[in-house]
């Protein structure tokens, strides 16, 4: 993907749709699933070299990720 077509969109009005679909986009060429919400809780993590980790951060779950991105896009405006 380009950045012209991001770029092509200024002054666009964004939307879930819009944001599923660069999200299609940027993962075209890889393994995984783009495009679509995530189906499973995840953590970021940090990894020492003894195997230990260290929560960083919770993403949103999955259950709730839908209706925070609808609110997100909702608010932005």
């Amino acid at each position: 993907m380009r950045l012209d077509y991001v770029f092509d969109m200024t002054g666009s009005r964004s939307t879930v749709g819009l944001l599923l679909h660069l999200h299609r986009l940027l993962f075209g060429r890889t393994a995984a699933v783009g495009g679509v919400f995530k189906v499973h809780d995840n953590l970021v993590v940090d990894r020492a070299p003894d195997g230990s980790m260290t929560e960083r951060f919770r993403p949103v779950p999955a259950s709730d990720t839908e209706f925070c991105v609808n609110e997100l896009v909702h608010r932005f405006y």
